[in-house]
């Protein structure tokens, strides 16, 4: 082997070596990077459900106040101001029509024809409340996955 064949042997196998250096750094780079862009995918989308989970609490919270004065209406103003109460109950089912929100306790509410009892009035607080109680578990991080 010539002196000049040994160097480019050399040469060879530094590149090589050099090369697959290189080519290691560049997957152990790639595969970071994928695990970047997973945690970051990942953290967009609990970021998502949880300003949804806010903007659906609010609506929530729209709605209790909305059915409060439907409830207080039918008990105070349904003789007096009939026209009233049908605003307000307009009102609260376009409401539960926007959100989506079907609860038995507030669709007994809308089509009541006279004051709520007792525990008509606590059916639609617990359906409200059972809701919002699942969208705090969304917001808090607590919720099952």
């Amino acid at each position: 082997m010539t002196p000049l064949t040994e160097i480019l042997a050399i040469s060879s196998t530094t590149i090589a070596a050099i090369s697959a250096t290189i080519s290691a750094i560049s997957a152990a780079n790639s595969r970071r990077s994928a695990r970047a862009s997973e945690t970051a995918l990942r953290e967009t989308r609990e970021q998502r459900q949880a300003d949804n989970a806010r903007r659906e609490l609010n609506t929530i919270g729209d709605i209790y106040d909305q059915a409060t004065e439907l409830i207080r209406a039918l008990a105070v103003d349904l003789y007096r101001d009939p026209a009233s109460v049908e605003q307000r109950r307009e009102r609260l089912r376009r409401q539960m029509i926007v959100a989506g929100i079907s609860a038995p306790g507030v669709q007994h509410l809308l089509s009541a024809t006279g004051p709520l009892t007792e525990d008509q009035i606590e059916a639609v607080r617990a359906d409200l409340t059972k809701r919002s109680a699942s969208l705090h578990r969304v917001i808090t991080g607590t919720s099952e996955r």
